[in-house]
């Protein structure tokens, strides 16, 4: 059997683009060699070698460029923001590579849908995140994480810190987590993370712009209620007040008001999120990975330029 050789290239360890690397690594099929390497380790890789490679972070992406046509291998970049924001490094993206991977519908069609882009969303290991304590043996604590260097797109000072208060005035216990530094002081592992999860009830985001927030899906395999700005692609995942709810406005009073609907009704939002985070597995039951699989393969059976633009909502993985 032939084997298709494909390099996936993350920011830093112990970040959530590595994460995405291991898993891509953990469920490929047998005609299917996956290697995962950070950016600071990639100069002493020979690039010759794999016929794709693909970058996680498409704003390290360009640097990247030269050294991958050298190898004439296919360079695949996944771009992890929606339309709100960084307009100019969307039309970088698609000038310096040879395909595009879309995670959110919103930046895919927004100004209309491009030559050489797909849309496939992001995906979670329901191995490693799962819920193992049901969310009425919980507390009523919200979560949230997020790096300084995004903070104010993330709403972090603007929204998330007043909030606190009227929270705990409200009885909800909350951790807002503000990553400063990447270190194991501050990031979480996979266990750690998980374990995070299942102590909380609520999981929250206040962005203006996003790709996938990690906590959505991560959060909603773990059984916690997601309650999300509209931003990224949490319009393909979330029924407002079904397996989540969806703040309209980022303000304290919003935020305030639907966490506090979700605590009157948080055992069959839970329910909700838990059967609906089920296709968006990488592995079982959903296989959301084969989607990447099925792409490694069209491309380098096909070209670049012959793999039509689809979404993952509207093609099955078996038909690209």
């Amino acid at each position: 059997m032939t084997q298709h050789r494909i390099l996936i290239v993350f920011d830093v360890p112990g970040w959530c683009y590595e994460r995405r690397a291991v898993t891509l690594q953990k469920y490929a099929p047998a005609d299917m060699a996956i290697d995962t390497t950070s950016h600071a380790e990639l100069s002493g890789r020979d690039l010759r070698k794999y016929d794709v490679v693909v970058s996680l972070d498409y704003q390290a992406a360009p640097a990247l460029r030269d050294r991958v046509r050298a190898a004439k291998a296919i360079h695949v970049v996944s771009f992890n923001k929606d339309a709100r924001s960084r307009h100019k490094e969307w039309t970088l993206t698609l000038r310096l590579s040879d395909f595009v991977i879309v995670n959110n519908e919103h930046r895919w069609t927004f100004g209309g849908i491009q030559p050489r882009t797909v849309c496939i969303s992001n995906g979670d290991d329901l191995d490693v995140f799962s819920c193992r304590t049901p969310i009425s043996d919980r507390p009523d604590r919200c979560i949230w994480s997020g790096g300084t260097g995004s903070a104010k797109k993330k709403r972090f000072s603007e929204t998330l810190v007043p909030l606190q208060k009227p929270l705990e005035r409200s009885g909800f216990l909350h951790h807002f987590r503000l990553i400063t530094s990447i270190d194991p002081s501050q990031v979480y592992d996979q266990h750690q993370m998980d374990v995070w999860y299942n102590d909380a009830s609520y999981v929250l985001c206040a962005s203006e712009t996003e790709g996938t927030p990690n906590g959505l899906l991560e959060g909603m395999a773990c059984g916690c209620v997601p309650i999300m700005t509209e931003c990224g692609n949490v319009p393909e995942i979330l029924v407002n007040r079904h397996n989540g709810m969806i703040v309209d406005e980022p303000t304290v009073p919003a935020f305030l008001e639907a966490i506090t609907y979700a605590r009157e009704h948080r055992e069959r939002l839970s329910a909700a999120a838990l059967e609906s985070i089920q296709s968006w597995s990488y592995g079982p039951p959903g296989y959301r990975a084969n989607y990447f699989y099925s792409l490694f393969r069209a491309l380098i059976e096909r070209g670049p330029q012959g793999v039509k633009p689809f979404s993952y909502r509207d093609v099955h993985w078996s038909q690209i």
